[in-house]
């Protein structure tokens, strides 16, 4: 599934929600996703002939984190040693393993807002549950 930039706004629009877009002047990425956050563990699925693959949910869900970060981040990909903040965002108390999480997003913004997830040497998860689903993001350059 690849969104068109009228989708995306339809969708916006059924969500009540607008275009979250900061890029600020010291350096540092901020992005926010009004979407569910899905763990990219517990959606593979496996075949009989035992082999894993992850369902077409998945893979939409990725493309639609892809286009919503091009949307808000519109510069070149950092190329330098990474301080990554993931907030999860959570309607209710259902537990949860939010290391499985930060996997899924940051596999999404690969080739977007960093060259690869390799380059984080600091990464800090925080699960809140404040009856909506979204996901926060704030990446800057180490100092």
């Amino acid at each position: 599934m690849s969104w068109t930039e009228q989708e995306y706004q339809e969708y916006l629009k059924k969500q009540n929600k607008t275009k979250n877009t900061e890029y600020t002047k010291n350096g540092k990425i901020r992005l926010i996703f009004d979407i569910k956050p899905i763990s990219k563990d517990n959606c593979k699925i496996t075949n009989k002939y035992g082999r894993q693959f992850l369902p077409q949910k998945y893979k939409d869900w990725e493309e639609a984190i892809r286009y919503m970060a091009r949307q808000q981040y519109k510069g070149k990909p950092l190329t330098k040693p990474l301080v990554v903040f993931c907030w999860f965002y959570f309607k209710d108390k259902i537990r949860r393993d939010v290391g499985n999480y930060q996997k899924s997003i940051l596999d999404a913004l690969k080739g977007i807002c960093f060259n690869d997830d390799s380059q984080i040497v600091d990464l800090h998860l925080f699960k809140r549950i404040i009856g909506e689903e979204k996901i926060l993001i704030e990446i800057e350059v180490e100092k």
